[in-house]
């Protein structure tokens, strides 16, 4: 089965992922545009170059996979809707998959997965040790959204080590040995395929976490 993989909860990351019936997942390619804001121009372009390099047709596509956040909405509604678009023109499934569980996929211990949310604050979620995506009990905390504190709050009354992007701008979140991971397309199909063999939702619904900015106003007051 060959899989599509996009994700646009920080930067642009586009991949194509060969998951054989019971054997181990085979990366064709990979491309990485760190730009938190640029993923209107870059993903477009990025599919391309990740098909002709994995040397295959949009139409020999067999699914597609999608980070779904948490992350701000311009980006997710970017990568939720081409992924959409692509897997409706030639004729495949699509699945949604935590961008905070891609992260986590390829780690064995227990870990806090952070991510940069901007306002001086992380998007965050913790997963418990020796389990993965096929278990239930893998994600002990659900995405959440807050400062730095909740994540170290988490940190000393469960334990575990904090890893993701917000350990390079949140310095109080590293610790000796921690990894920057990121999302990549092989934990992005990872997550997918082992919750498709247990039957658990994959959802295109995006973790936005957060209000809206932009209110409707209430209309105009009228002068007495």
């Amino acid at each position: 089965m060959r899989w599509l993989a996009i994700d646009t909860s920080g930067g642009t990351t586009v991949g194509v992922v060969e998951a054989p019936d019971g054997g181990a997942l085979v990366e064709l390619a990979s491309h990485v545009n760190p730009d938190p804001r640029g993923h209107v121009e870059a993903l477009t372009p990025m599919i391309g170059r990740a098909l002709a390099d994995a040397e295959l047709t949009p139409g020999e596509v067999d699914a597609v996979v999608v980070g779904t956040g948490p992350a701000p909405f311009t980006g997710l509604r970017v990568g939720i809707a081409s992924a959409s678009a692509f897997a409706r023109g030639v004729g495949c499934v699509v699945r949604g998959v935590s961008s905070l569980d891609a992260i986590a996929w390829s780690t064995h211990g227990s870990v806090v997965v952070a991510t940069d949310a901007r306002r001086r604050e992380v998007y965050w979620a913790a997963y418990a040790g020796g389990l993965g995506p096929a278990d239930h009990a893998w994600r002990v905390q659900e995405p959440a959204v807050g400062p730095p504190s909740d994540v170290l709050d988490w940190v000393t009354a469960n334990r575990g080590q904090v890893i993701g992007p917000a350990t390079a701008i949140y310095p109080e979140l590293a610790s000796e040995g921690s990894a920057e991971a990121t999302v990549t397309p092989m934990g992005l199909v990872g997550v997918a395929c082992a919750s498709m063999r247990v039957g658990t939702p994959t959802p295109l619904t995006p973790l936005y976490l957060r209000r809206p900015d932009v209110h409707v106003g209430a209309g105009r007051k009228r002068a007495t």
